[in-house]
């Protein structure tokens, strides 16, 4: 196998390259024979690694990591040999990526629940704060399994709301597909018989109308408009601060605001649940749990929660 590696020579020059090796730690022990020492080593992108690209990790798939790293990390293997070792049978080339960069994170000494989030930003929140948590208590092992079971239980929810949605969606699109053809190709005509007549046809007619001879004269201008919307759109949605934006909005929205916000209060009373059975104390379990809330609201309103139990209060007194 090809690595790609950056390494720091003796005078502290930062140097980087390729190598040759059967594995990722026999590509550290040939860098380190060559005097110079290795602080990031990952697999070299390769035909394998291309065809990959085209599929993205879904949450089964990071689920399936989790108990990985459960079924190794609760045998007893040390947890910098566990991610080695997963990182040479990953199967998938992200996740080699993914676990390469957490292997060389480890070995500059840097905490795991801090250096999986950096690994792992795909991870929804909440499941980092299960494994900080249980490696607050030492009891990383049953934390990652919580994980991976929280992780497939949303990937079953998210499959089955899916295919629930699929049949509204095309009636949407049958819909605004039916309209977009009245619009381009039955209203221009119906236009042709009322000629000269426009100022005597009621407001709705006039205005329907027009929009129809508007829409069908300018159709190359409105094709582009529609096509630029949807490239933002889709562009918008890979950027987390405009997800955040666009969640904050929809959530307050009046049909499904009560909804959402039984959906925030859900999750953040399960997090704090297993941060609590991980024995993780009670005031920092409030401030984990609070980081999974979408809500800022709800964010603010946890927050006053979190200062009265400081000042002593039960939590049951305070939620009251």
């Amino acid at each position: 196998m090809r690595f790609h590696y950056q390494a720091l020579q003796r005078d502290g020059k930062l140097i980087s390259g390729l190598i040759e090796a059967v594995s990722e730690r026999g590509a550290h022990r040939d860098l380190l024979r060559r005097g110079i020492q290795p602080t990031v080593i990952n697999p070299a992108a390769g035909p394998s690694e291309a065809a990959g690209r085209g599929r993205r990790l879904t949450r089964r798939d990071y689920a399936t990591a989790l108990k990985q790293l459960h079924t190794l990390v609760a045998g007893g293997v040390p947890i910098a040999e566990t991610v080695t070792a997963l990182a040479e049978a990953a199967d998938h080339p992200m996740l080699a990526r993914a676990y390469g960069e957490l292997t060389a994170r480890l070995r500059r000494g840097e905490a795991f629940p801090a250096a999986f989030v950096q690994c792992f930003p795909a991870i929804p929140q909440h499941i980092h704060r299960l494994i900080e948590a249980g490696d607050l208590s030492s009891r990383l092992g049953e934390a990652l399994a919580d994980a991976a079971e929280e992780l497939e239980h949303e990937a079953k929810v998210r499959t089955e709301l899916r295919q629930t949605l699929v049949y509204p969606a095309f009636l949407v699109v049958f819909g605004l597909s039916a309209v977009l053809f009245i619009f381009l190709v039955v209203v221009p005509r119906f236009a042709v018989m009322f000629e000269g007549k426009f100022e005597k046809l009621p407001l709705l007619s006039y205005l329907v109308i027009g929009a129809g001879m508007w829409f069908h004269d300018n159709l190359i201008l409105v094709l582009a408009l529609l096509a630029g919307i949807a490239a933002a759109a889709a562009y918008g949605l890979t950027r987390p601060q405009v997800r955040e934006i666009l969640i904050d909005y929809v959530t307050r929205l009046p049909l499904v605001r009560h909804w959402a916000a039984d959906v925030d209060v859900a999750r953040w009373a399960g997090v704090l649940a297993r941060l609590l059975e991980n024995r993780v104390p009670l005031i920092q379990s409030l401030e984990l749990a609070r980081t999974v809330l979408h809500r800022r609201d709800i964010q603010l309103r946890l927050g006053r929660i979190e200062r009265d139990v400081r000042a002593g209060a039960a939590l049951a007194t305070a939620l009251g």
